[in-house]
């Protein structure tokens, strides 16, 4: 998820039980100071400057992925029907 949905974590319905249940693959954004909420949640840098948003409104208008991510992922998105 992106650092701005986990800095949002702590408004989710169960968010402790979420935290304590759960591990968390987080992607810092530049800018948002990192919150502690969780030692399950690991951080990691990446160059990608796109949003799941993005990504979203993307697919619902039919726009071309090749430019902003690569094969396999747009595969995975495809293939598992997410969006």
């Amino acid at each position: 998820m992106g650092l701005d949905n986990y800095c949002k974590i702590k408004d989710w319905k169960d968010s402790d039980e979420l935290l304590n249940q759960y591990e968390y693959i987080v992607f810092k954004r530049d800018n948002i100071k990192i919150p502690y909420f969780s030692n399950k949640a690991h951080f990691i840098d990446v160059s990608i400057d796109i949003s799941s948003k993005q990504v979203r409104n993307m697919i619902q208008n039919n726009g071309n992925l090749e430019n902003v991510l690569n094969k396999e992922v747009i595969e995975f998105i495809k293939k598992n029907n997410l969006y």
